[in-house]
């Protein structure tokens, strides 16, 4: 925001009150036109004596002869000040809403939410019940774990890359106490979209809806309690709940699908 811009809202609107000034004094003129007509009268002729009504009569007629030319003069200021205050008040509408443009333009440039995604991670906690069994070390062809994808309220693929997981980490600590077993899986992406030249903004993680995981190290059978996901957008945080309901073996598959649906309609900071 420049002075320049405030200093010369400012003199338009000083410009629309001088022309409102006008305004006002060209309409007490143009009623001069009815001072005639009230001096006449006989509720204030008869404040007067005799002699006085005389004189007052003589400044009635000398008034109306001069009357017509002062009621003109009026009538130009009233349209004048009109003008004038019409057009200052638009010139200063005008370079105020242009002001607010670029304000908001400047308060857009810095929201942290309109920067593009240079950065794309996930934190996933799993909960499967019982741990009498192994995990497998099946890895998928491009030797992931895990990968996790990104879906919109409307069921269609999010703007943003795959993320991978090259391993997975057990809670050692509760398979020793627990009667369940809990994982902890890391997800990065590379940023290959940005790389390709196609930017997202950090606001698209709004629409996002859900996540699938396919992970390759859980047991056919596995049964998933509980369990919740955080997926980063640069400074940004959204968080899923596992749907355990949606959870289970793929069809033809040994991967192990995995479903959250987002928890919150906007993300968390």
């Amino acid at each position: 925001m420049e002075f320049s811009d405030s200093s010369s809202i400012k003199f338009w609107e000083s410009v629309a009150i001088l022309g409102g000034v006008a305004v006002i004094v060209g309409l007490f003129g143009e009623l001069a036109e009815f001072l005639p007509t009230w001096l006449k009268s006989k509720r204030f002729r008869k404040w007067f004596h005799k002699k006085d009504r005389l004189l007052l009569d003589q400044l009635v007629r000398r008034f109306r002869l001069n009357l017509v030319p002062i009621e003109g003069w009026f009538f130009v200021l009233l349209m004048a000040g009109l003008a004038v205050e019409l057009f200052g008040s638009a010139k200063a509408m005008l370079l105020s809403d242009a002001e607010n443009r670029e304000l908001r333009r400047e308060l857009a440039a810095v929201d942290p939410r309109n920067a593009n995604v240079s950065d794309l991670s996930a934190t996933a906690l799993l909960t499967v019940m019982g741990r009498t069994f192994n995990d497998l070390t099946n890895r998928d062809i491009k030797g992931r774990v895990a990968k996790m994808t990104l879906w919109n309220v409307d069921k269609k693929a999010a703007p943003f890359d795959i993320l991978s997981a090259e391993n997975f980490t057990p809670n050692e600590v509760w398979d020793l106490v627990g009667n369940d077993r809990i994982y902890g899986i890391r997800f990065h992406s590379f940023n290959f979209m940005s790389y390709m030249g196609q930017d997202t903004k950090v606001m698209a993680i709004d629409d996002l809806g859900s996540v699938r995981m396919e992970i390759t190290f859980l047991a056919t059978n596995s049964k998933i309690i509980t369990g919740g996901v955080i997926v980063t957008v640069n400074n940004t945080n959204i968080q899923f709940q596992i749907d355990t309901n949606a959870s289970g073996l793929e069809p033809g598959s040994q991967e192990f699908l995995v479903i959250a649906t987002n928890v919150a309609q906007r993300p968390v900071k």
